[in-house]
């Protein structure tokens, strides 16, 4: 525990050092950070876990190690969940306390996100533009001299344009939508006659599936289209049956026989008894072409 900061610091002495202006430390969407901030998954009883200032010490430990490494030239982001979206996890107003702490230990840009690679549950939501817009703008009320980035389900010019013009964020986070077009930003900074909506705005829904696909076909299809463009390929508009097909083979044989251990016990039973299931289906029809 005590070596972790000055590796953190490392990194970024590295990073700095390769001409990047500044880093991000990720401590959300339940990467290791994140989980010494949420009390779903921190357990501990020692100096790093319990109470809510334990279970920050970790990051704000990293935080002086890498802004004392890289010097006050260079930027230095915090990412952090505005909620966990899982019961017992991090919510809202202790992540806002911790939001304002970073904000006394010398960050320069705090980005606002939310929930985990294992239990995403906005991305089924069907709310406006900019999931954690509220969050972010009510942070940035208590951070005035903070700079506030939020991410999370922005699609238009016209949405992204307004979050920052009525002071909700300084800087808007686009991730899905880069996936299709890596240009996108400089599209739109061509004008408002530029066309401002990513089309299409793909929504991958599996019904009988989607609880059993960690972090879903969505997630999986994006990425594909940036191994695409890595590969000089045309990103694919349309998810096809056939992709939609291919997607879930890879997921499944991915997640439950290669990492089966990501999968929660509730995921775990649900998987084994659909397995039993068709293994049984499989033996009854069988049974019946042998008679």
């Amino acid at each position: 525990m005590e070596e972790i900061p000055g590796l953190f610091a490392r990194a970024a002495t590295l990073a700095v050092a390769s001409g990047f202006d500044g880093i991000q430390l990720h401590a959300a969407h339940g990467y290791l950070l994140s989980q010494f901030l949420s009390p779903h998954t921190n357990r501990r009883d020692d100096a790093f876990g319990g109470s809510a200032v334990k279970r920050q010490k970790l990051l704000l430990d990293i935080v002086k190690a890498t802004k004392k490494a890289i010097g006050a030239s260079k930027v230095l982001s915090v990412k952090v969940n505005s909620r966990d979206f899982r019961a017992g996890g991090l919510e809202e107003e202790e992540a806002m306390e911790f939001v304002v702490c970073l904000g006394t230990h010398g960050v320069d840009l705090i980005e606002v996100s939310g929930g985990t690679y294992e239990h995403m549950v906005f991305l089924d939501s069907n709310q406006r533009e900019g999931y954690f817009l509220d969050f972010a703008r009510r942070a940035r009320q208590a951070l005035p001299g903070i700079a506030m980035m939020a991410t999370g389900g922005f699609r238009s010019q016209a949405m992204s344009a307004q979050a920052i013009a009525d002071g909700s964020c300084d800087v808007i986070g686009l991730c899905r939508p880069l996936c299709l077009e890596p240009a996108l930003p400089l599209r739109w900074m061509g004008g408002p006659e530029a066309k401002a909506e990513v089309t299409p705005p793909v929504r991958l829904q599996v019904p009988v599936f989607k609880n059993l696909l960690v972090p879903g076909l969505g997630y999986y299809w994006h990425q594909r289209q940036l191994h695409r463009i890595s590969a000089g390929l045309q990103t694919e508009r349309f998810p096809t049956h056939a992709v939609l097909v291919r997607l879930l083979l890879e997921k499944t044989t991915r997640g439950y026989i290669w990492e089966p251990r990501r999968l929660s016990p509730r995921n775990r039973v649900i998987i084994l008894s659909f397995l039993v299931l068709v293994a049984a289906l499989v033996v009854a029809a069988c049974g019946r072409a042998l008679r």
